[in-house]
């Protein structure tokens, strides 16, 4: 028990000062808080990251996608918990003069929605696919207003938001939003950074589809600029052949 607290806290050191280095060398990156960060990718688009420590793994960022545009702004997946989306919230409102009015989840665990209720106490509109709306009635979870079966096209004066439901990987819910004018696709924890020596956490994954997914999702989006995990560094379509990789070896 000693040896695995040592390897936890040990863990969480190296992420401290990985947090610090990253955010001493890259100007595009804000520190909004100690456990918040915004990245710029593109004029009016940023990744956010929020970090939580979980018992068993130590210090985890996760990452979202956040768009603005004039007075207001989109947000893909929540950071961890109410506190964190609060401060992201208010950050947002304060410093880039824009209200979050639109949050996509793009599945139920709390890496994507565990600030949905601060969220929805700010009059935010959420949208899920379908499983994932019914996964959250049945953990008693926050349930996002507007679901989907395989896809919405969510349009923006300026942008258009286009989510897919491909199949089960990660879990039985995950979505993608894809960013077409940008060619940005957010595929959150179905993909794995290049940096991923494992799934992670498959506790509640579609091992039997998690490759067909994935390679649909090869197919269908062959022109892509960024493409962002849910957990890492964003890369491109390299991604996706990793993970495929990973399931291998699995």
């Amino acid at each position: 028990m000693k040896t695995i607290k040592k390897i936890i806290l040990l863990i969480s050191i190296i992420s401290f000062i990985f947090i610090f280095l990253i955010t001493a060398q890259d100007e595009n990156i804000i520190k909004v808080s100690e456990d918040v960060f915004l990245k710029q990718i593109s004029e009016n688009i940023f990744i956010h990251t929020s970090y939580k420590f979980l018992e068993s793994y130590g210090n985890i960022p996760a990452n979202g996608l956040l768009y603005i545009e004039d007075d207001f702004a989109v947000l893909v997946d929540t950071p961890w918990d109410n506190k964190l989306t609060k401060i992201l919230y208010n950050y947002v409102l304060d410093n880039l003069n824009a209200k979050i009015t639109t949050v996509i989840v793009t599945h139920s665990h709390g890496d994507c929605m565990g600030g949905l209720e601060e969220l929805h106490s700010r009059g935010v509109i959420s949208y899920c696919c379908e499983l994932t709306k019914e996964f959250a009635k049945r953990d008693s979870l926050p349930i996002p207003k507007i679901s989907f079966s395989d896809s919405l096209t969510l349009k923006f004066p300026e942008n258009t938001f286009k989510l897919y439901f491909l199949g089960g990987g990660h879990t039985f819910d995950n979505i993608v939003v894809w960013l077409p004018q940008n060619k940005i696709l957010f595929a959150g924890c179905l993909v794995k950074s290049l940096y991923s020596k494992d799934l992670g956490n498959i506790a509640e994954a579609d091992l039997i589809n998690y490759p067909i997914t994935l390679e649909r999702l090869l197919k269908k989006f062959h022109d892509v600029d960024i493409l962002i995990p849910g957990h890492g560094d964003h890369g491109r379509l390299d991604l996706i052949e990793h993970t495929i990789e990973l399931l291998r070896n699995n």
